[in-house]
């Protein structure tokens, strides 16, 4: 992925490094991006629910079980823009 495709939002530490959310754009469209920084590097995180539609990830934290929850927009099939919240997610 080219480095300008990507912008990240928010920064949050976790028990496995550093998180970080965003967007990252495929095919001219905002996609929701995560990413882990751990010792061996930067690794996706696995979302547990991706949206098919345009969306971008703002802000981002842990729970005290050390899930990472990211909140979001998103732009639904109507056209409209809605909230997006993406829990349990959990390094790749």
């Amino acid at each position: 992925m080219p480095a300008d495709a990507a912008a990240f939002s928010a920064v949050t530490l976790t028990t496995a490094g550093i998180a970080v959310v965003g967007r990252r754009i495929v095919d001219q469209e905002p996609q929701p991006l995560a990413m882990l920084l751990d010792g061996s590097g930067w690794q996706p995180i696995a979302l547990t629910a991706v949206p098919s539609q345009q969306a971008w990830l703002a802000s981002v934290t842990t729970d005290a079980s050390g899930r990472i929850w990211a909140v979001g927009t998103r732009l639904g099939s109507a056209g409209f823009f809605g909230s997006l919240v993406v829990s349990g997610c959990a390094p790749a």
